[in-house]
């Protein structure tokens, strides 16, 4: 009886063993509740590794059952003398332990399909497992902390070309700004300026191109810069960077001339340029057996023959005086290291030469000469255009008005025995600057300060070079004094100290003074005597004459 049981019952569940299979296919019901837990679904299919196959006892105390049933039903029992055949066991690859399952609802099961007369095996279908409680592996614990979404990673089989480029954009454009700004400041430019912090910290990495430093000075300062044929727009005192090697660097002084020097520097070194630019005068005396005594802008030098090395550029009144002849003297300019020669011959020269004082016009008809205009020579009215005058030699001041139109005032240094002209144009529509005294010298003041002051109105201040003080002094000579200069809103001021020792016994001495541009046009005011007042602007004569 035993026998029959076993025999038979054995193989029809064998023969069905695809039976097995068919709970499986019921797995999608399993998989069906994990749409609501996308996360769970996500960590099974991530990791199929991690689900363990089903028990093996279980399975096969199930198949027992599925055996037992079919005995029940009546199925044909097995041949006898068949021996029984061996028990399928079921090969499960041992796997990792995998957490306590977790165990959802089951959910309502779908309606059975009919299934097709193959389909169905000999002796029934076999009854499949019970689907109220399904066994899931528990998912990992979720963590209560919140975490930043990732950015998608672009998958690896993509061009990653651009983002590559994009973090090197800026490492290469600050490379291209160096470089750029290396070449700049390394070009060969001949003769710059003192250079920025910046450019500085260039030079300092190597970046600044072969330089060296030029410290220009020069005596006397205030001279323009040029640089292998440049012009640096710089005055010495001035510090100027040059391309490695040799270069010629021009000193100019405008209308007295320029000196060239040469420098060289290697990269990173300092050249020190200190340019003497002041002339030289040499005095011989005509007469070897007369002393003459030489005084240089009020200065004595000494007895002719004697050189004087120290003459800024510029003009200098030199003075002559010997026994038994009355004192002389003449000015002179000085270029920039010029080697002036004078000779002082001793005679006696005519004291007195003539002036012819002249006036035009400027009309549609072309230039006119006018007549019966007022004419002043040193403050004083002697006459009417044309005239011509017999003055004593030395210096005299020259006026003359048309209607109202009043041309700079002209002084004209009449050597003894000559002639000269002064000629004044009208109609030209020229509004000049203008220079007159604002206060002169009191020789009543006793011991205090007398100072003389005047103003160069039209112009701007910075455009003023230089303003002086013209004085003779009682021996007859002319002497000139530096004014200091100030700025004001209509132009500029000079002011100096009125020399005392110039006033003869009677308190008095000629003077007058001058301005001169930048553009070399010279001012002047009317010749005047200390202690006489000013006229109302530039020159007007300070007493009328006959």
């Amino acid at each position: 009886m035993a026998p029959q049981v076993v025999a038979p019952q054995v193989v029809a569940p064998q023969v069905v063993a695809p039976q097995v299979v068919a709970p499986q296919v019921v797995a999608p019901q399993v998989v069906a509740p994990q749409v609501a837990a996308p996360q769970v679904v996500a960590r099974q299919v991530a990791a199929p590794q991690a689900v363990a196959p089903p028990d093996e006892s279980k399975f096969q105390s199930w198949l027992d059952s599925v055996v037992a049933e079919s005995q029940q039903t009546g199925s044909a029992p097995a041949s006898p003398g068949k021996a029984e055949p061996a028990r399928a066991v079921w090969q499960v690859p041992p796997t990792a332990p995998r957490p306590e399952p977790a165990r959802l609802p089951a959910r309502p099961a779908r309606p059975a399909e009919p299934a097709s007369a193959e389909s169905v095996p000999p002796g029934g279908p076999a009854a499949a497992p019970d689907l109220e409680e399904i066994e899931l592996p528990a998912p990992p614990p979720r963590s209560t902390r919140r975490v930043r979404p990732l950015r998608p990673v672009p998958p690896l089989d993509q061009d990653s070309g651009p983002s590559r480029w994009k973090g090197i954009w800026p490492v290469a454009a600050v490379i291209a700004v160096l470089f750029g700004a290396g070449w700049y400041l390394g070009a060969p430019r001949s003769g710059e300026s003192d250079r920025p912090l910046l450019k500085r910290a260039l030079r300092a990495v190597g970046l600044g191109g072969a330089r060296f430093d030029v410290v220009v000075t020069s005596q006397p300062s205030g001279a323009w810069i040029s640089a292998d044929g440049k012009e640096l727009a710089r005055r010495t005192p001035a510090t100027i960077e040059l391309p490695t090697g040799t270069h010629q660097v021009v000193l100019s002084l405008p209308d007295l001339g320029r000196a060239s020097f040469t420098v060289s520097g290697e990269s990173g070194s300092e050249s020190k340029l200190d340019a003497p630019l002041d002339g030289s005068l040499t005095v011989r005396s005509s007469a070897s057996t007369v002393p003459i005594a030489v005084s240089v802008d009020g200065t004595d030098r000494g007895y002719a023959p004697l050189t004087v090395n120290d003459l800024a550029p510029g003009p200098h009144q030199v003075e002559f005086s010997g026994p038994g002849m009355a004192p002389w003297g003449q000015t002179i300019e000085v270029r920039v290291r010029e080697e002036l020669q004078l000779v002082a011959r001793p005679f006696d020269s005519p004291q007195t030469g003539l002036i012819e004082v002249r006036g035009t016009v400027s009309g549609d008809q072309g230039t006119e000469e006018i007549k019966g205009d007022p004419v002043w020579v040193d403050g004083v009215r002697r006459g009417v255009t044309p005239v011509t005058l017999e003055l004593p030699s030395g210096p005299h001041s020259v006026r003359v008005e048309h209607h109202g139109e009043v041309p700079p005032v002209q002084v004209i240094d009449l050597p003894g025995g000559n002639q000269r002209f002064a000629t004044f144009q009208f109609g030209t529509g020229i509004d000049y600057p203008r220079l007159h005294l604002l206060t002169t010298p009191d020789p009543t003041g006793g011991d205090q300060a007398s100072v003389v002051t005047a103003a160069l109105e039209g112009v701007a201040a910075s455009q003023v070079r230089e303003m002086w003080l013209h004085a003779r002094t009682p021996q007859g000579v002319w002497r000139r004094y530096p004014m200091t200069m100030l700025g004001s809103p209509s132009g500029a001021v000079g002011t100096v100290v009125f020399p005392g020792a110039l006033l003869d016994g009677t308190g008095r001495a000629p003077y007058y003074t001058s301005a001169m541009v930048a553009s070399g046009d010279e001012y002047f005011t009317e010749l005047a005597n200390a202690g006489d007042r000013p006229g109302p602007r530039s020159g007007a004569p300070p007493r009328p004459g006959p």
